[in-house]
């Protein structure tokens, strides 16, 4: 069990850490029934739709679905051991998406089904501004429309990629 995060890390064991989705992949290949589906997706959780993961590099066109949902569901699940705050995962998602590292195509109905529950809650905004969702649009969900308490406004944040929601009030 790791019991450092990856970026605290030596580059040492860094790179025998990379080497786990390899070692899982030979564990489950040895197991009897175990679906191919699920073989690659232990094998390549690490991959990102850019090329930039590992063990292999490979890009979108070299990993299937599958794949692109267990390494969002990864991903998810390294955030929230770092940190439990829903804006930070949220940010760091479509962060990534827009970085082409993990599918977009997974993100965003995620991160709109998870907003959704919100609306109507009190947030503050990364220049402290303090509002509530009013509105989540369907194409950027992590750029919600916000009222905005303090100057009796509506700010729509895909207007602003600056400006992000960074936690509940």
């Amino acid at each position: 069990m790791v019991q450092k995060r990856e970026a605290e890390l030596t580059e040492a064991e860094l790179e025998e850490y990379k080497h786990h989705p390899e070692l899982g992949w030979a564990i489950l290949k040895e197991a009897k029934g175990v679906n191919a589906l699920i073989l690659n997706a232990a094998r390549h959780h690490h991959e990102r739709i850019d090329g930039s993961g590992y063990p292999k590099g490979l890009k979108v066109k070299h990993l299937p679905v599958m794949v692109q949902i267990i390494s969002v569901a990864n991903k998810i699940d390294k955030i929230i051991m770092d940190n439990s705050n829903t804006f930070e995962l949220i940010n760091q998602l479509v962060e990534e998406a827009r970085e082409n590292k993990l599918n977009p195509a997974i993100v965003i109905p995620f991160v709109r089904h998870l907003l959704r529950k919100y609306v109507g809650e009190k947030v503050v905004l990364n220049d402290d501004t303090k509002g509530e969702i009013v509105f989540i649009f369907d194409n950027e969900p992590s750029q919600p429309l916000l009222y905005l308490t303090e100057s009796d406004t509506f700010v729509d944040l895909r207007k602003n990629h600056k400006l992000k929601i960074v936690n509940f009030v």
